[in-house]
């Protein structure tokens, strides 16, 4: 599966993911302050160092 992460803005990272994989949704749910965005099928997140470990690891 790829991950794809966009900047929507100075504050705001997004995750589109290719297809479900329960494992990677689990990992991006456990960032505090994500928003899944069904109309664009992507998550919002903060933009932290940590947030983005917990994605790219």
């Amino acid at each position: 599966m790829n991950l794809t992460l966009l900047k929507r803005n100075d504050r705001e990272i997004a995750v589109k993911m290719s297809s479900f994989e329960q494992g990677h949704v689990n990992r991006v749910k456990s960032i505090p302050g994500r928003k899944w965005l069904p109309d664009q099928l992507l998550w919002t997140f903060p933009y932290s160092v940590s947030a983005m470990k917990s994605v790219s690891n």
